[in-house]
């Protein structure tokens, strides 16, 4: 996804396929991450953005692992999670 691609997303808003998880006052945590991925599976699918806000501002994600965030883990850790 292109970073326009990205930016026409976050000002469209959240819909039923497109969901924000802002971080600014909590890490998101495994579970609710695994959570939000199962409900858009159980959908049409969908595009889940962490670190934007619920009014679209980009506050950017926490790091998960370390220093940096390894997406490989994050598959991992959904398909470890869910049935």
């Amino acid at each position: 996804m292109t970073e326009a691609e990205l930016q026409a997303l976050v000002a469209a808003g959240e819909t039923l396929a497109v969901e924000f998880k802002g971080e600014s006052r909590k890490p998101l945590g495994d579970r609710e991450l695994a959570l939000v991925c199962v409900c858009l599976a159980n959908g049409t699918g969908g595009t889940l953005l962490i670190g934007v806000e619920k009014d679209g501002n980009i506050t950017g994600a926490k790091p998960r692992h370390g220093d940096h965030t390894d997406p490989d883990k994050l598959r991992a850790l959904v398909r470890n999670m869910t049935m």
